[in-house]
């Protein structure tokens, strides 16, 4: 089928307001010349999304074109993404997004695998695909920006690349929380000046809210800017942080040496403003080697105040020691070649 229209178009639903979108999906073709295009629902407010996908194609030429949803249009923190998948092709301008990115997700800034913009709450969502877009490119979301939601039992394992603020799961933690997810896909800043890459996120932090990476990993040794100018930065977590950045029990066994930035680090790739303490990391671990040290800045916090370690080859697989057992476990089914695994990929696998 063919559905096109100028705004607010949707393969099942058009806009929705106060509703339950679930099994629900579109194989066709949606299309609109405005903004807030979904494959499923174009422009919805306090709707919640389960178990539903695009194996089409939807285009806008404007904003917020998504593989399910194109647009969540209020802030509330009731609004949930989960069990969702985008096998489709979507494209448009900016806040572009392909459910859960089986397919290809084209756009030019904030593009996420998931969502393009989030205001939701996102759980057991995952991309496999190709992420590409010029700025605030993420796996799952471009661009993260409420204080009370979160991300949670996601993962990306696809290529995600951008000009700047590029990361595995999220292009840009404005605010709000990423838990229990990790990368494996390939993270590529293309901005000669200006490249964030990270595993988890590219770019951490608000001058008013907190944001929070807790019980994370990045396994990918396919990180990095293809830029070295003053303002390029490279981390196995995070690229670049910001005011009120919080690192908890992360660790990155990827090697970044490759990247050309003029910033890179094992943890993140450059603090903004470490005098006044604005990085709060414990207890994470990166593999000795893979940079020269944790932090890319000129200044390196010590080991002991902010709990950054560096592991040999040979002690990576007990960096439980470092990053505790509340989500993490051996990897006794060697599914990460022996490092540690989340509890969560345990029980999918029994």
């Amino acid at each position: 089928s063919i559905i096109m229209g100028v705004s607010d178009v949707g393969g099942v639903i058009g806009e929705g307001y106060k509703t339950t979108i679930n099994n629900c999906y579109n194989l066709g073709y949606v299309s609109g010349n405005g903004s807030d295009i979904g494959g499923v629902g174009g422009n919805i407010k306090y709707v919640n999304i389960t178990n539903s996908y695009n194996e089409g194609i939807v285009t806008g030429d404007s904003s917020s074109i998504g593989g399910v949803i194109g647009h969540y249009s209020v802030n509330s923190n009731d609004n949930t993404i989960s069990n969702c998948y985008n096998d489709g092709f979507v494209n448009g301008k900016s806040y572009v997004g392909g459910v859960c990115g089986i397919g290809n997700v084209i756009g030019n800034e904030n593009v996420g695998g998931i969502t393009g913009g989030n205001y939701c709450k996102i759980t057991e969502c995952y991309n496999a695909g190709d992420v590409s877009g010029d700025t605030i490119i993420g796996g799952i979301t471009g661009n993260h920006r409420s204080q009370s939601t979160y991300t949670q039992y996601a993962y990306n394992v696809g290529r995600v690349s951008g000009d700047s603020d590029v990361g595995g799961i999220i292009g840009k933690l404005s605010q709000g929380s990423i838990y229990y997810s990790y990368n494996s896909g390939e993270i590529i800043a293309n901005d000669a000046n200006y490249g964030n890459a990270g595993g988890i996120a590219g770019d951490q932090g608000n001058l008013n809210y907190n944001a929070t990476i807790n019980s994370c990993y990045n396994l990918s040794s396919s990180i990095k800017t293809t830029g070295s100018g003053s303002w390029t930065y490279c981390g196995g977590i995070v690229g670049k942080t910001g005011y009120y950045a919080y690192l908890n029990n992360c660790y990155n066994s990827g090697n970044i040496v490759n990247s050309s930035a003029k910033s890179k680090g094992g943890i993140a790739g450059h603090i903004y403003n470490y005098e006044n303490r604005f990085f709060y990391p414990s207890n994470c671990a990166y593999l000795k080697g893979s940079a020269t040290s944790g932090t890319g800045n000129s200044y390196t916090p010590s080991s002991d105040t902010y709990k950054i370690k560096a592991l040999s080859e040979e002690e990576m697989p007990d960096v439980l020691s470092v990053i505790g057992t509340s989500y993490f476990e051996e990897d006794t089914n060697n599914i990460n070649n022996g490092y540690p695994i989340l509890k969560w990929q345990v029980e999918e696998q029994e």
